[in-house]
């Protein structure tokens, strides 16, 4: 794909959210993406938000747009912008569920983000801002 980027960002919820509150958040956003062919992947732990959304340029830099102004969320903090040849989540669709570790661990090919070495296996071919996005939100969060 031509002209292909992808952001990664921080931000802060306003408030905490419920499952329910995710449930609303990620049901908006699969739309909207869908529409616009952006893919990505949104973690969310105790009021923190890291998201990378990737698509074409146009689309990536208008939905950025209106994500700084979103008013449930603030401190929103572009870490990277940067293009690449092709997506790094293709199938990544925005979907929520809040499972226990033991079912998360029956889930052939579940990725628990807070486990570290799941994650550097899972992204050893990924770029390096990624590990590092992934790394930084396991520290702060645990």
């Amino acid at each position: 794909m031509k002209d292909l980027v992808f952001i990664l960002y921080l931000s802060s919820s306003v408030k905490l959210l419920s499952q329910k509150d995710l449930r609303d958040l990620l049901d908006e956003i699969a739309k909207l993406n869908e529409k616009k062919q952006i893919t990505g992947l949104l973690l969310y732990h105790q009021g923190n938000f890291a998201q990378i959304i990737e698509g074409t340029r146009d689309h990536i830099q208008s939905t950025f747009n209106k994500i700084k102004l979103d008013q449930r969320h603030r401190n929103v903090t572009k870490l990277i912008e940067r293009e690449i040849d092709e997506r790094l989540f293709p199938s990544w669709r925005m979907g929520f569920q809040q499972i226990s570790d033991d079912q998360a661990n029956k889930i052939p090919g579940y990725l628990n983000y807070m486990n570290k070495k799941k994650i550097n296996d899972h992204l050893s071919t990924s770029p390096k801002e990624i590990k590092i996005l992934f790394e930084s939100f396991i520290r702060v969060n645990k």
